[in-house]
């Protein structure tokens, strides 16, 4: 399944996803998919995007050690609230393997969405980890990467890397 995986200089994850409109059995099963996915790949979010298919759908999965592995699906998620305080952390993406950088976002965040079954959830006042994973999917809907949130010279410093990746994945 990896295979399909988008790395970065694919011009698809810099597209902007489309709203889902219709929540059936496909849904559920591409849902089930991107799980899947996840945690083969060893990540805590994906993107639909990251697998080629330009809809806001995202699976989180935040390491806790008193829950059992089971990822939240977002669906057309919305950030409706942010803490004016913020958190600065080391990220990485699939995406962009390889590559981590310090992003600063905010610490809380109160996010809107729909499951998979077309069911309302919000997760309210989220912080830490879970949170910037949250806005880290929400990035990658809006064809944002977390290389677009660090510090020029930072960015500077790692453009080598960058052309190597988009080069090395070119033809893939």
């Amino acid at each position: 399944m990896s295979e399909d995986l988008q790395i970065y200089g694919s011009k698809l994850l810099r597209k902007k996803c489309e709203e889902v409109t219709v929540f059936d059995d496909e849904l559920v099963k591409f849902t089930e998919r991107l799980r899947e996915l996840m945690y083969e790949l060893d990540g805590v979010g994906l993107a639909a995007i990251q697998i080629g298919k330009a809809l806001r759908i995202a699976a989180v999965d935040v390491p806790d050690k008193e829950k059992e592995k089971e990822a939240v699906i977002l669906i057309n998620p919305k950030i409706v609230w942010k803490s004016q305080e913020m958190q600065i952390d080391s990220e990485g993406c699939l995406s962009i393997p390889e590559i981590r950088a310090t992003v600063s976002r905010p610490m809380s965040v109160t996010v809107e969405a729909v499951s998979e079954k077309g069911e309302p959830v919000v997760f309210e006042n989220v912080s830490g980890f879970f949170a910037r994973a949250i806005q880290h999917e929400i990035d990658h809907m809006d064809g944002i990467l977390f290389v677009d949130k660090i510090d020029p010279l930072k960015k500077t410093l790692i453009a080598g890397k960058l052309k190597k990746i988009a080069k090395e994945h070119k033809d893939k």
